[in-house]
């Protein structure tokens, strides 16, 4: 219950906001990403978080997804590293999910 609220809140506060180009709602671009990073790599950023990245720049919710994805899942071969993975100097915070 906890995790709920912030999302809310942070959809409530984004629901009258519209991202440049007309992409919609800052809140229907967030749940956007929020689902394709779900299911592209099982993984449910924070709403802050993907409002995070789109405000560092990052202009869509597949370029979101994507980043965050790439940051979340470790690449073959190389070390993981420890610690909360940062995209664009964004946290990137979240759940795994089944």
């Amino acid at each position: 219950m906890r995790k709920i609220i912030p999302i809310v809140a942070v959809l409530m506060l984004g629901g009258c906001a519209t991202m440049p180009g007309g992409g919609g709602s800052l809140a229907a671009q967030i749940a956007q990403a929020q689902a394709i990073a779900q299911q592209v790599c099982r993984f449910l950023p924070t709403a802050a978080t993907v409002a995070g990245l789109f405000n560092a720049g990052i202009g869509s919710a597949i370029e979101v997804a994507n980043a965050v994805c790439a940051a979340v899942t470790p690449q073959p071969g190389a070390r993981v590293a420890r610690g909360v993975p940062v995209v664009r100097g964004v946290p990137i915070r979240g759940q795994f999910v089944r």
